[in-house]
């Protein structure tokens, strides 16, 4: 794995010009800078944020003790009743309060929710009550409709500990997995967005995909904010000094690498359950090629195309990558392989890409469609990257040949 940074997590004390650096991978503690204030004045202490975790009972709460506030929240599902088990994680900064709910089987989505305790106190020993409605879980990530309020006025609380990390998604992922104890939420900054061409969003993940297969992390990192395997993301995220999480990850900064010439990226819903991509190339070096699940393809030599995998348990994504193109036409289409419902009633969609950002998205038409139909989504003239929409379902695949009943015999 290619180390593009470490990461380092810092602790700043703004009015005694201290810096305490703590690079967690190695578990040194570095004291920089110390000194006293220029004015001569005495600065006032840094107050450590107020944090405890809990478990809610049979009926769905949990009372938490932080400091000078009582907070007591309410954990349910969207039917309206209490989820006994869930762990809810809650810090006091100064100015709000931080409140994250999680399931840790993952049977429901991560929410946070932050306050400003000056607009919902009276001041000390002040009672505050938080209601949660988790979501359940069904791809192990969901954009939030309603983020929270106050992401960017947290990050410039004092006494938290910033922490940031700046390489491709699979290093992230194995970064940031072991805060996966109950999901985690992240949030797509203005920057970032802009680069990639997408609008700001906020995303949930749950516990099994944040603390889980690093692979499948990264995917699904992938598919929520449209970052490419090679791109370099920086993360910041906010701990105590026990390290303890405090924030939601923010994705602040993207720098593009994108050296391919397309890449379709293939999403769908539940039912049914598999969809496959498939791409048929023209005439490479005396072969002509087709991608899908039975051949993956290569992008470091003929047919210079590649599936990055087959997913058979519904939603994707599966991406499929085409890094140099040949005279000739290239055909992309989905194939339904098998579940419930036709390819018409999938919802799938496709992404395409190019080296310059999101180029087209494309809805399956919801007409008839037999069973194990395919959705012809587009055309590409290998001479002049020319993209020709199709999107059209059909009871055959665009070139003759192909065999779905031979090779379902050898899956």
């Amino acid at each position: 794995m290619r180390n593009h940074g470490r990461m380092i997590c810092y602790y700043e004390r703004k009015t005694m010009k201290r810096a305490l650096l703590i690079v967690l991978p190695l578990a040194l503690l570095f004291l920089a800078g110390c000194g006293s204030d220029d004015s001569g004045t005495d600065p006032a202490p840094v107050t450590e944020p107020e944090y405890q975790s809990g478990t809610t009972g049979d009926d769905g709460s949990v009372s938490l003790n932080l400091g000078d506030y009582a907070v007591n929240v309410g954990v349910e599902n969207q039917g309206g009743a209490g989820l006994s088990g869930m762990t809810v994680n809650a810090a006091v900064t100064g100015n709000y309060l931080i409140c994250m709910a999680g399931d840790p089987q993952s049977d429901y989505y991560t929410d946070v929710q932050i306050v400003e305790l000056g607009a919902t106190s009276d001041g000390l020993n002040s009672t505050v009550t938080l209601s949660f409605a988790l979501d359940g879980s069904m791809t192990g990530a969901q954009t939030l409709t309603q983020p929270p309020p106050f992401l960017a006025e947290i990050r410039d609380e004092s006494g938290l500990v910033e922490c940031h990390f700046t390489g491709t998604l699979v290093e992230i992922a194995d970064t940031l997995e072991h805060y996966g104890d109950i999901g985690g939420i992240f949030h797509l900054g203005a920057q970032a967005a802009a680069a990639l061409g997408v609008d700001v969003t906020t995303f949930t993940m749950t516990a099994a995909v944040l603390g889980g297969d690093i692979n499948l992390f990264a995917v699904l990192l992938g598919e929520m904010t449209g970052i490419f395997d090679d791109d370099l993301i920086t993360v910041y995220w906010y701990t105590n000094d026990d390290g303890n999480l405090l924030s939601p990850f923010y994705f602040d900064a993207v720098e593009l690498h994108r050296d391919y010439r397309f890449k379709m990226t293939l999403t769908w819903g539940e039912e049914p359950r598999d969809l496959d991509a498939h791409l048929w190339t023209p005439e490479i070096e005396g072969i002509s090629y087709h991608v899908y699940f039975g051949d993956l393809g290569s992008i470091t030599m003929a047919p210079y195309a590649e599936l990055d995998w087959d997913d058979q348990y519904s939603y994707g994504p599966e991406n499929l990558t085409i890094d140099e193109l040949y005279p000739g036409t290239y055909h992309f289409a989905i194939h339904h392989w098998t579940g419930e419902g036709t390819i018409a009633t999938s919802g799938a969609q496709v992404n395409v890409y190019s080296e310059t950002g999101l180029q087209h998205t494309l809805t399956v038409p919801t007409g008839n469609a037999g069973e194990n139909w395919y959705w012809h989504v587009l055309d590409i003239d290998g001479t002049t990257g020319q993209i020709t929409l199709i999107n059209e379902l059909a009871g055959d695949p665009p070139v003759a040949g192909y065999q779905p009943a031979a090779v379902k015999a050898a899956r």
